[in-house]
């Protein structure tokens, strides 16, 4: 229910902003407005994403004219990895040993990949939203195990 709440909230206050024109609109009073949303979402976390995914921090603030809008995500490392492991076996047939998907995502490729992931299942508001010259939306995911290394992820 509070994700649902949570949702309702970031959409209704991104049409809001993609309804106003970025020229004629104040940066900093539009970023006034996330920085209420955040407040109000951080009151309410941790907020379970999907069965894997937690959102654990929100936060914004106006910077040196633009608004910085961050998200923090714990991640179920062992859901990441069966995932994966799911994945891969109906896609090819066989099965990757929690092993190889550690050190796959752990390499540089392995973390490109997982940002692109991220960036294609944005909700599109979100994605028109970084692209704003105004905004820059910052995202930090970590694994609730200790095998994966926390990666981030920076939209301007």
């Amino acid at each position: 229910m509070r994700y649902k709440m949570l949702c309702a909230m970031s959409i209704l206050l991104v049409f809001m902003l993609i309804a106003t024109e970025p020229a004629k609109a104040e940066a900093k009073e539009d970023c006034e407005e996330l920085i209420q949303v955040a407040r109000e979402v951080s009151n309410q976390l941790p907020l379970q994403v999907d069965y894997m995914t937690r959102m654990v921090a929100m936060n914004a603030v106006y910077l040196r004219g633009h608004c910085v809008v961050s998200f923090g995500y714990s991640v179920d490392e062992d859901a990441l990895i069966k995932e994966i492991q799911y994945s891969v076996q109906s896609r090819t047939g066989s099965t990757p040993s929690k092993h190889e998907i550690i050190r796959h995502l752990n390499s540089e490729a392995g973390r490109q990949e997982l940002r692109e992931a991220v960036f294609l299942n944005l909700p599109p508001n979100l994605r028109e939203l970084a692209e704003w010259p105004l905004f820059i939306l910052q995202m930090t995911y970590s694994y609730t195990g200790a095998n994966i290394k926390p990666f981030f992820i920076e939209l301007d």
